[in-house]
């Protein structure tokens, strides 16, 4: 549990929550999911991908919703799931935070973090 994980090749680092040595099972628990989001998806690629560089095997993916205790199986990503990811990737490393901004109403509406965020209470205010 609460591994921490990089990867060179992508430039990324972080912690994973379980990983299940004997089943080669990495898991990414939330709060309870509804709906699996790319973001999701991305968030156990990167895992997967920094844990594989590391030289942890990994052969099973999958989510698990603490509120409703129940476990989601995610495919391990083919080559254009690879490549989708890449390229979420790159975009987000080359982000230049003077382009111009234009959120997403319906995502910070669900955001966790909009309590956080300057954007999300000015809409609301709108």
């Amino acid at each position: 549990m609460a591994l921490p994980v990089f990867s060179e090749k992508y430039n990324l680092c972080g912690k994973i929550d379980i990983y299940h040595g004997k089943e080669k099972l990495l898991v990414e628990r939330k709060k309870k999911i509804t709906e699996i989001y790319d973001g999701y998806r991305y968030q156990l690629y990167a895992q997967y991908y920094c844990m594989l560089e590391m030289g942890y095997e990994v052969e099973s993916l999958a989510f698990h919703s603490l509120s409703d205790n129940n476990r989601i199986p995610v495919e391990l990503p083919d080559d254009n799931k690879r490549m989708e990811f890449e390229s979420v990737i790159d975009k987000i490393q080359r982000y230049d935070l003077e382009t111009e901004f234009t959120a997403n109403q319906n995502k910070c509406e669900k955001c966790v973090y909009s309590s956080l965020c300057d954007y999300s209470k000015a809409v609301a205010n709108a």
